[in-house]
């Protein structure tokens, strides 16, 4: 499943390290998978897709690859999908209010995580049949307005200029494109893609997918260790504003090249709690992973949930906050 952290929890989201010293979280029907668990876990929808959606690079040239990419943009599966970097236009900003802002404080879970750690949730009633946070998806009636209540947030997906991952960006945004295309009243409103390569220089999907391009870490930062630029993209765009012109939205989903959306995704995020995936294997609770919490979180390591910093779905001010901490603990 997956879990929400209070924003005002210190969240080091150190998940280039063994653990995260993580807040509280919520527990949420999960709507992603990374690419390696997407088949396992959702066999019919991955094997009905596999078959437009999931192109095996072994044996095309780049630009073979880009032609059938390019073809499964155009596709009827994902016509209508989002072209630009935001759908959250003039009228949709007119109609918007965030009614998460007058939620009460996190509300704490009579049911524990699978490891024990305490589970928030973002309105009292979110484990009832009838949540009131989603109430409004239930509204929905295909061919009309979308009803009042959405929340929209922008996917930004961390990527490292390399051919595999260029691959696997092709795959999680085609995957995005359809999604939305089938749910019109998604609040998945845009994507924008951060890619860190050497020199700032951009590579070719930026005709395709809304890119903003930063300056890979050098090696006095990674040492080594790539995966440290996913943090470093993000803390570098957090340090300006100019991203939000791209990025209008006030809740952001955090992912990486190899989570694949499955179906749509709600905004469970509020101003005060984050949504992340739950990561059984980065628990707190076995003692050598303990050890090395407590080294990051001064109160109890059973409080701090097993997430990573993506997925995650956070509020823009809770990014700018965390970013930074991210980055300084993955080093």
């Amino acid at each position: 499943g997956s879990v929400g952290t209070p924003a005002a929890a210190t969240h080091t989201a150190a998940a280039d390290k063994a653990s995260d010293a993580a807040g509280r979280g919520a527990a949420v029907v999960p709507a992603v998978a990374t690419a390696h668990q997407a088949s396992a876990a959702n066999s019919s929808e991955a094997s009905a897709a596999s078959s437009t959606a999931v192109v095996e690079p072994h044996g095309l040239s780049h630009r073979e690859g880009m032609a059938v990419y390019n073809r499964l943009l155009d596709s009827a599966t994902v016509s209508g999908g989002p072209s630009g970097p935001s759908r959250f236009d003039a009228a949709w900003r007119a109609a918007y209010d965030d009614h998460a802002a007058r939620y009460p404080p996190p509300t704490l879970s009579p049911t524990k995580l699978e490891d024990g750690s305490p589970n928030w949730l973002p309105v009292p009633d979110a484990e009832s049949a009838d949540p009131s946070d989603l109430r409004w998806r239930k509204r929905v009636v295909p061919g009309q307005a979308c009803p009042p209540g959405r929340r929209p947030f922008h996917v930004l997906l961390t990527a490292q200029a390399s051919l595999y991952q260029e691959w696997q960006t092709r795959i999680m945004h085609y995957h995005y494109r359809k999604v939305v295309a089938a749910n019109p009243c998604s609040e998945m409103s845009g994507f924008t893609r951060i890619l860190a390569s050497a020199g700032g220089r951009g590579d070719s999907l930026m005709d395709t997918i809304p890119t903003i391009v930063v300056e890979q870490a050098g090696s006095d930062q990674t040492r080594g260790f790539q995966v440290i630029n996913r943090p470093w993209t993000i803390a570098q765009m957090v340090k300006t504003d100019a991203w939000r012109a791209m990025v209008p939205e006030d809740y952001v989903y955090i992912a990486e090249t190899d989570h694949i959306l499955l179906r749509d995704l709600p905004n469970r995020a509020t101003p005060a709690l984050n949504v992340a995936f739950f990561f059984p294997y980065m628990s707190a609770a076995p003692e050598r992973q303990a050890a090395v919490v407590r080294r990051y979180y001064q109160g109890d390591h059973r409080d701090v949930q097993p997430v990573g910093p993506s997925p995650a779905i956070m509020h823009v001010d809770t990014l700018k906050r965390l970013a930074p901490l991210w980055l300084e603990v993955s080093g």
